[in-house]
């Protein structure tokens, strides 16, 4: 019991850190610098390509932090699953969810 209280607990702060790293992308907040948004050879060659990227990945993180936090409670509060099937979706889901932000945002702009 205590172990799935602190998985939980650990799942909704990570999706919550989530949530509040792409705020300031979103806002187009951060400048162009070497630790913080998306580095990918358009972004560090273009400060309009810069924040057209580091905001639309901000609105993804956004996303996938809130589906995160709103998924991980149904499996915690409204599902009947198996304890270690719970433990393993919870833990699993705000990291996939941010890599399939940060892939489809990647994806899309290498596309272009």
């Amino acid at each position: 019991m205590q172990l799935e209280k602190f998985v939980s607990f650990v799942s909704y702060a990570t999706s919550i850190l989530f949530t509040a790293i792409g705020i300031p992308l979103a806002l187009k907040m951060v400048p162009p610098n070497s630790a913080y948004g998306v580095r990918i050879d358009q972004t560090l060659s273009s400060t309009e390509a810069w924040y057209s990227i580091n905001t639309n990945t901000g609105i993804a993180l956004i996303i996938a932090g809130i589906v995160s936090l709103f998924l991980i409670y149904l499996i915690n509060n409204r599902l009947s699953l198996n304890p270690n099937t719970a433990l393993v979706l919870i833990l699993a889901l705000p990291i996939t969810l941010v890599i399939t932000a940060f892939a489809i945002t990647i994806a899309f702009y290498t596309l272009i």
